[in-house]
């Protein structure tokens, strides 16, 4: 449910970007990175997060915890954005980083389960990118307080956006897809069985 949430959210964005729209002024490039973002962090790293810890309920959790991260930090760029207070954003960013930085420990730490070298591979590549990018998105989410020249929008979404689209998502996806879960199936058709479970119960 709620990643279904963050690919709807980054798809009307998206939707904006291609019809030249700027939703509370943002120029054309920042629209194009928030609808980026809320596919990445929004719901690529929810379902990966999903596969990546073990307990069901802390999972859950966890997925929870990324959706209003990412919901911070969207609302604290638009209310900076308006003069508001910087902290808002810094904070949204340092909650973010770090629940990523602990869901790519996560991904590392599950690599020494599965025997296929190729699986080994392809989740160490995702956890390490994971972390890399969003430790460079805490370096960022600080610059109002402690800036860091290097650190510019084109140089972000050049390294950060590689690191966590081609270095974490692509790998992670793969790897969820192709390591068996504990009925037979994929863990992320598990994690969407669990999901559905979850929603049904709360009905």
């Amino acid at each position: 449910m709620i990643s279904s949430i963050m690919l709807t959210v980054g798809a009307l964005w998206a939707f904006a970007y291609r019809l030249g729209w700027s939703p509370f002024g943002y120029a054309p490039i920042i629209v194009l990175l928030t609808a980026v973002h809320f596919h990445y962090a929004g719901f690529a790293l929810s379902i990966i997060a999903q596969t990546a810890i073990p307990d069901n309920q802390w999972g859950n959790q966890m997925t929870i915890a990324l959706a209003a991260g990412v919901a911070w930090v969207a609302a604290g760029i638009l209310i900076t954005g308006f003069g508001g207070p910087v902290w808002l954003e810094t904070g949204g960013v340092t909650a973010l980083s770090a629940m990523g930085v602990i869901t790519g420990g996560l991904l590392l730490q599950s690599s020494s389960r599965p025997k296929s070298f190729a699986v080994k591979f392809l989740l160490v590549t995702a956890g390490a990118s994971l972390i890399a990018g969003m430790s460079l998105a805490f370096l960022y989410g600080w610059r109002h307080y402690y800036p860091i020249s290097q650190l510019s929008i084109p140089w972000m979404y050049a390294v950060h956006g590689t690191l966590n689209s081609i270095g974490f998502a692509v790998p992670a996806l793969i790897s969820a897809n192709i390591l068996p879960g504990s009925s037979g199936k994929t863990s992320v058709q598990n994690s969407a069985r669990k999901n559905k479970s979850a929603s049904n119960n709360h009905n």
